[in-house]
């Protein structure tokens, strides 16, 4: 792609396999969880697709009221199409949603003036017929790239989910699935039974990994980057809700998400459990990515995460293109990142993974029944 003229920094996107597929998708993807106003959204997206971000990671349940992220993100498209149709042109975009909460109307699960519909969540067939069309709705597209389950669903059987996802794919409205948050164990199932059923098995997992939470990427999904599974991951929350950025370290800044209870309270004391064992650790590697690199712990902690090369995508999420272009500096470091410098991040973390012959799950959040 082009580099744009106004840049004076030489900058080179890196490209990867999704998996076992032939789809080319740039190592640092933008997720659009916060989106909610169509101008900022234009300034974000503009500034990715200037550094060659070519993933796009959606969600039914993003945004106030839920799909709102998605209208915005379509609006939003739609618009930079107009404006530069070349560089914007669909079919060099990796654009995802995930399904499995509400169909996304605008209504709130916690709002007592709306009385809850039992199938308007899950992965059920008629919650993926019915999400994939709202979702595509609010999105203005014909088709996902990649269409994801955003949790596992205990309730549905595995074949009518398995069914459900190869149907939408036979439809045109998807070209890919994967799921996000699934155990190894029922990713191998999900495998088994599309093979035996002569469907389409999930391509791509979208699993929580940073500095702090390694198990799910290096140890529980280990067997399954090889064949026959090839399994992509677009890995999120690369710097563990901000943690990682070192603005914790002093206080818990009212703008930030644990602040303000973006989180949500529940998924809020999770973290705030381990905060402050946590901000020892960035204190460390504050120091370590000074001293080595004179880059920040933010740039830093992406480098690690792509340095991984089981990690297909890193999900970035920002409200402020500086923060994007400081994100994009972490190709650069991670291709500095020597085996030795990792070894010195591994002995300051003191939490390498280590297989027991067990599939450990440290670092999955837990999954809120509804």
């Amino acid at each position: 792609m082009a580099q744009d003229k106004t840049d004076e920094k030489k900058f080179e996107m890196e490209y990867r396999m999704l998996g076992g597929t032939g789809l080319k998708v740039s190592v640092l993807g933008f997720g659009t969880m916060t989106f909610d106003n169509e101008d900022n959204a234009v300034e974000l997206l503009e500034t990715c697709r200037k550094f060659g971000v070519n993933f796009f990671d959606n969600a039914e349940l993003y945004g106030e009221p839920l799909g709102n992220s998605e209208i915005v993100f379509g609006k939003a498209l739609k618009k930079l199409q107009q404006k530069n149709p070349e560089l914007w042109r669909r079919s060099e975009l990796v654009i995802t949603t995930k399904l499995f909460f509400f169909e996304g109307t605008g209504k709130q699960k916690n709002s007592p003036t709306v009385k809850y519909a039992e199938n308007e969540f899950g992965l059920s067939r008629k919650h993926l017929m019915e999400g994939i069309k709202g979702s595509l709705q609010r999105l203005q597209l014909d088709y996902v790239d990649v269409l994801y389950a955003h949790r596992y669903d205990p309730a549905t059987p595995m074949e009518e989910i398995v069914r459900g996802f190869t149907d939408i794919i036979r439809s045109g409205k998807a070209l890919y699935w994967g799921t996000s948050m699934w155990s190894s164990q029922k990713l191998t199932e999900a495998y088994w039974v599309a093979k035996v059923n002569n469907l389409i098995p999930p391509i791509v997992e979208q699993p929580i990994y940073n500095m702090f939470a390694r198990n799910i990427v290096e140890i529980e999904y280990s067997p399954l980057y090889e064949q026959p599974y090839a399994l992509g991951t677009t890995v999120w929350s690369p710097l563990d809700t901000g943690v990682l950025t070192g603005k914790y370290n002093k206080d818990v800044p009212k703008e930030s998400r644990l602040g303000d209870n973006r989180l949500g309270v529940w998924l809020k004391a999770h973290y705030e459990k381990t905060l402050s064992a946590k901000i020892e650790k960035v204190e460390l590697l504050i120091k370590f990515a000074k001293d080595k690199f004179n880059t920040s712990v933010t740039t830093l902690a992406l480098a690690w995460v792509i340095k991984n090369r089981n990690v297909s995508v890193c999900l970035l999420g920002a409200t402020k293109s500086a923060q994007l272009e400081e994100n994009m500096q972490s190709i650069e470091i991670a291709q500095k990142l020597t085996k030795e410098d990792l070894a010195e991040i591994d002995k300051l973390l003191d939490n390498k993974p280590i297989s027991d012959g067990m599939r450990q799950i440290d670092g999955r959040l837990p999954v809120k029944k509804i």
